[in-house]
C-alpha cells in the first residue's frame, strides 16, 4: 500500500463521516449556513458603505464642499 493510496482512503473516510454527520445534524448545519450568509451580507454592506463614503469624500475634496449636517453617512442595514 503506497502513501498516496492511504491518504486517499483517509480522505474518503473523512468525507463519508462528514456527510453522515451533516445528515444527522441537518438543522444545526442549516443554522450555521444562515449565520455565514448573514455575516457575509454584513461585510458586503460595510464594504459598499465605506466605498460610497470614500467617493463622497473625493467629490467634496474636488469641489471644496463643506459637509452638510444632515449627511450622517451610511446607515446600518436593518434587513440583514
Amino acid at each position: 500500500m503506497t502513501t498516496s493510496f492511504a491518504i486517499q482512503i483517509m480522505l474518503y473516510t473523512a468525507a463519508i463521516i462528514l456527510i453522515t454527520l451533516g445528515i444527522l445534524h441537518e438543522d444545526r448545519l442549516i443554522a450555521f449556513e444562515r449565520r455565514i450568509i448573514i455575516f457575509i451580507g454584513r461585510l458586503v454592506h460595510i464594504h459598499r458603505c465605506r466605498k460610497a463614503e470614500a467617493k463622497k469624500r473625493a467629490v467634496r475634496a474636488k469641489f471644496h464642499v463643506v459637509r452638510d449636517r444632515n449627511d450622517s453617512g451610511c446607515t446600518p442595514d436593518r434587513a440583514a
